[in-house]
């Protein structure tokens, strides 16, 4: 609040000042006779150079789009667990069959239950 008041006074304070009339002309208008030229010039480059800026923005983001979507082609899920089969564990040949046996009821089991 503080803050907006002292923008609303100091900007009421630079009004009153650029009105002061010199040679029947209010401040201002002096100054801008002054300044014009230079802001002309200043504006004109500003435009060129965002011109430039949003050409070379305009490019970055047509660029950065991919022409070929991509798409799945299958009809499998991921969420399918492949089975475990005993041959793929190390050192299965070293089990007796009985325990193969209990090994491969319990991977059954869980694929079934998972």
């Amino acid at each position: 609040m503080i803050t907006a008041a002292k923008f609303f006074l100091y900007f009421c304070l630079s009004y009153l000042i650029l009105c002061v009339p010199i040679s029947h002309r209010p401040l201002f208008q002096h100054m801008h006779a002054v300044t014009a030229p230079y802001a002309q010039q200043l504006l004109k480059k500003v435009k060129k150079v965002s011109a430039k800026t949003w050409y070379q923005t305009k490019r970055l983001f047509l660029n950065s789009t991919p022409d070929l979507q991509d798409s799945v082609h299958t009809g499998l899920s991921g969420q399918v667990k492949p089975k475990v089969h005993l041959d793929l564990i190390e050192g299965s040949e070293h089990y007796t069959p009985q325990e193969k046996a209990l090994i491969e009821e319990a991977l059954e089991q869980e694929e079934t239950n998972p």
